[in-house]
């Protein structure tokens, strides 16, 4: 009896175990891929038909089977939120990769349900934040970043975020507006919004800031004829002051009284308000604006120049500015440019108080931005305007649309897409 050679011996046996362990290993991946593609059809299908129930169970299975699948996290990302479950929302999108193909939508939805159905809204602005860093162009950020400046009453960030939007051109049409208003931002909605933040963080200074200007800002405008304007409008003072003396590093109930006692044309509260403005006042439009004021007031044409100057360097869109520019260049014998400066104050007017018309921010018209492109370009930023004009082409907007009287007649030009 003879046997094969040892060395044969040992070379089958190890052909036969690399043989079993590449059946093995490929059955096993086999397998795996059978599974993930049974998953993914069945979510396909919930998802598809609105079976929301039964996309969660599915979806379960599938991150239980494997806990890698960003897929399954989407699925039970979108279950949750048809489910009204935010919460939910807001962990499965973070447990989505940035190389899926659902990351972008994972952002929208969480910075969303933060923002608005967990009324989270400095976290749903962190997320925001954090999104642009990856996804620069990510027009939802931009907006609710837009948003949520202008109902705060930040105009300088709220000029950042829309300059960098436009660079991105990720830009929403209602941030040309909300960027038109700025010099003085308040709305009808200001007080509940920020009273509803406010109930999500207690304690900011933010949210009790602003609710408190809105509402004043609002309730001195009102025109319920039971109320004394003079006496509502001292009450409000009243009531800021006070908050004044709980922050006194506040920008933004600073400028309220500012302007409040520059309307009373009270010299010497606007002196000492400017006198003891926080550093940060040096990066602030208004403050330069009634720095301006107040030099004006006391005949000292230059300072006041240079005030009013500075002001428009940080926001260039306010009218009054313009106009207070304007009659100091008058006083100072610059009678060509004040001209000049007065035309332009008188356009921004009109189109500000155009805009506060509109029932919200997204209902601008196409010959409103119109408007507010020539109002840019005429304001020393070509850059928006020449991006609103790229956006107009794209509208097919022929150009030349109709505008009230009053508007119309003040425009030193009209555009159109073949100029």
């Amino acid at each position: 009896m003879t046997f094969p050679p040892r060395p044969l011996l040992t070379f089958r046996a190890f052909a036969w175990t690399v043989t079993t362990v590449v059946i093995f290993v490929s059955g096993f991946y086999l397998y795996r891929f059978w599974r993930i593609e049974q998953f993914a059809r069945k979510c396909r299908l919930d998802y598809r038909f609105g079976n929301w129930t039964y996309l969660q169970k599915d979806a379960e299975s599938w991150v239980q089977f494997n806990p890698r699948a960003s897929d399954g996290y989407f699925y039970l990302m979108e279950a949750s939120h048809h489910l009204r479950r935010p919460q939910d929302v807001v962990r499965y999108a973070e447990l989505i990769a940035p190389d899926s193909t659902h990351y972008r939508i994972a952002l929208i939805r969480r910075m969303n349900t933060e923002f608005f159905d967990l009324n989270q809204p400095l976290t749903g602005v962190q997320t925001a934040n954090s999104a642009l860093v990856s996804e620069p162009r990510l027009a939802e950020a931009h907006r609710m970043l837009i948003f949520f400046y202008a109902l705060t009453d930040q105009p300088e960030k709220l000029m950042v975020q829309v300059q960098q939007a436009v660079r991105q051109g990720s830009e929403p049409v209602e941030g040309y507006v909300y960027l038109m208003l700025a010099a003085h931002l308040y709305f009808t909605n200001g007080p509940s919004l920020n009273e509803k933040w406010l109930r999500s963080s207690p304690e900011s200074e933010l949210f009790i800031t602003a609710r408190e200007v809105q509402f004043a800002e609002t309730e001195v405008r009102s025109q319920k004829l039971n109320l004394d304007p003079l006496a509502v409008r001292e009450e409000r003072r009243q009531q800021i002051l006070e908050l004044c003396r709980q922050y006194p590093q506040n920008l933004r109930l600073r400028r309220y009284l500012l302007r409040d006692y520059a309307q009373q044309h009270n010299v010497q509260q606007v002196e000492s308000i400017l006198a003891q403005a926080p550093p940060e006042a040096v990066g602030d439009c208004t403050f330069w604006q009634y720095r301006g004021w107040y030099h004006k007031q006391l005949q000292e044409i230059g300072p006041a120049q240079n005030a009013y100057e500075r002001s428009l360097e940080i926001l260039p869109f306010n009218w009054l500015v313009w106009h207070e520019l304007a009659e100091v260049l008058r006083l100072s014998g610059d009678v060509d440019r004040a001209e000049i400066y007065e035309k332009r104050s008188l356009f921004g007017k009109e189109l500000r108080a155009e805009l506060l018309r509109l029932p919200d921010a997204r209902s601008v018209t196409d010959p409103q931005l119109e408007a507010i492109s020539i109002y840019c370009r005429e304001c020393g930023e070509p850059e928006l305007a020449e991006r609103i004009e790229q956006r107009l082409i794209q509208r097919n907007y022929p150009g030349q649309g109709p505008l009230p009287d009053r508007l119309r007649n003040l425009l030193p030009y009209r555009w159109s897409p073949d100029a």
